[in-house]
């Protein structure tokens, strides 16, 4: 009986020692991807394969905990959703993707942001986010430094939004004086 015992738990420490999990790697973009890097954050990657990345003629590496997926000949996995590619990993219950790094077709950089097993690409727009400046962008996700803002006593149109005094000037404080003159000093004493 001892040795049955001793046989069950040394082959559930097997198990937990070779525990697999398969998952897909899932995405949504507003651009088309050209290439992709990315790290897990358990386990040892047993094999990366298929999905949209397999589709659009990606070669795929995987070792360790790298995956990285490009085309020689340029393809591109067009904007939309889908199954990136499905990860095999040994080591782990669950596991997910950090370090992710996205390039669109050109090369450029892409931003997005990851949720364990998925991830949006976030489409950059500079602009002014100050929702009190004369040129506030409301699709502005970066603000770049270009906001402006009205003068004092001023809206944004350039319109006076206070009393104007008897010069014409906004916000001024010239008054008429006892010799009906603006801004003059008065009577002689």
């Amino acid at each position: 009986m001892r040795l049955l015992k001793s046989i069950i738990l040394n082959l559930s420490l097997i198990g937990l020692i070779f525990t697999q999990v398969t998952f897909d790697v899932t995405y949504v973009s507003d651009a088309d991807i050209g290439g992709f890097q990315f790290n897990i954050t358990e386990g040892s990657i047993v094999s990366a394969t298929g999905g949209d990345a397999t589709a659009a003629g990606f070669t795929i590496s995987a070792s360790g905990t790298t995956v990285l997926g490009f085309s020689f000949t340029g393809g591109v996995i067009p904007a939309g959703e889908g199954t990136l590619l499905t990860l095999e990993v040994e080591g782990a219950t669950e596991s997910c993707i950090t370090g992710l790094v996205l390039s669109d077709a050109a090369g450029a950089g892409l931003d997005a942001e990851v949720d364990c097993t998925s991830f949006a690409t976030v489409v950059v727009v500079d602009g002014c986010t100050d929702q009190a400046a004369c040129n506030y962008n409301a699709d502005a996700t970066d603000d770049d430094g270009s906001c402006t803002f009205a003068e004092v006593n001023f809206d944004c149109s350039g319109n006076c939004t206070v009393d104007t005094d008897c010069n014409g000037d906004c916000g001024g404080d010239a008054v008429v004086d006892g010799c009906d003159v603006c801004g003059g000093s008065g009577p002689e004493e």
